[in-house]
């Protein structure tokens, strides 16, 4: 083998191994660097009957002093009404610290994974996103988690 294709082959196997963590890795749909990760306490629960009537319920539950998700941040997750089979999911991140947020909320539908991107949300201030879902008839379980970014 001459040394000129053997270099060759060299500098292709090094650069390739540049290349292992991009191929590995996944995004989820994400637009931005992760710098916290963490779950939504809003688990909701919806029945879907067969002549197209639903169900909704919730067991949020909350502790007094509590200082929110990633530093400050507190999520709210609202079900609205279903009609065709299609739940309106309103999701509004207050930020209660003092820099501003940019993230998306994970929303995970029967294990789907389904990322809602809220924006950037400056201090004090609210942002919100409405989705529709498509559900199937039967049980449904919604519940999310908090994926912030600077």
């Amino acid at each position: 083998m001459p040394s000129t294709f053997k270099s060759r082959v060299a500098i292709v196997l090094v650069l390739g191994i540049f290349l292992i963590p991009i191929l590995v890795s996944s995004l989820r749909g994400l637009t931005h660097v992760l710098t916290c990760s963490e779950g939504v306490e809003a688990p909701f629960t919806v029945f879907v009957a067969a002549d197209g009537g639903a169900v909704v319920t919730s067991s949020a539950t909350g502790q007094a002093g509590d200082a929110g998700l990633c530093g400050g941040l507190s999520v709210d997750m609202r079900a609205g009404t279903v009609v065709d089979n299609r739940l309106e999911l309103t999701i509004l991140v207050a930020n209660g610290s003092s820099y501003p947020w940019q993230g998306t909320v994970d929303v995970s539908l029967n294990r789907t994974k389904i990322p809602v991107s809220i924006g950037r949300i400056g201090p004090g201030e609210t942002g919100s996103d409405s989705i529709p879902i498509r559900l199937d008839e039967g049980t449904n379980e919604l519940d999310g988690a908090l994926l912030v970014g600077p």
